[in-house]
């Protein structure tokens, strides 16, 4: 497929790949964000007509290159519904341990904060 769209063709439609999503991200987009999804390829494509974004035009690849490999870094944060998301989980855990210890840390760094022992400095 060409990366140039004249005005009267039609956009190409992104695969759907819901059951990629579900084994690799363990998620699936709902009809919301897969419009949201396609909505944003188009948008790439107008542009691309006028500025050169990308040369990952073809709708397989630009799932790939583009929507899937962006969502594979947040994994841990996409969430099944009804069920909640191990990685946010862990930051909401994280959170509460980093406040536990705040909470336990003096006013004060210790005097060896401020004050390095002499091999630092040389």
């Amino acid at each position: 497929m060409s990366s140039y769209l004249t005005s009267d063709t039609p956009y190409p439609v992104l695969p759907d790949r819901f059951e990629i999503w579900q084994k690799t991200l363990n998620w699936q987009p709902n009809l919301e964000q897969t419009a949201q999804f396609q909505q944003l390829y188009e948008c790439i494509l107008d542009g691309n007509r006028q500025l050169n974004l990308t040369r990952i035009t073809d709708p397989t690849e630009f799932w790939e290159k583009h929507l899937w490999d962006s969502l594979c870094g947040i994994r841990g944060f996409l969430q099944v519904p009804g069920a909640r998301s191990q990685g946010l989980e862990e930051l909401e855990n994280k959170k509460t341990r980093g406040q536990e210890i705040a909470d336990r840390e003096p006013e004060h760094p210790p005097s060896s904060v401020l004050h390095p022992p002499s091999s630092v400095l040389h």
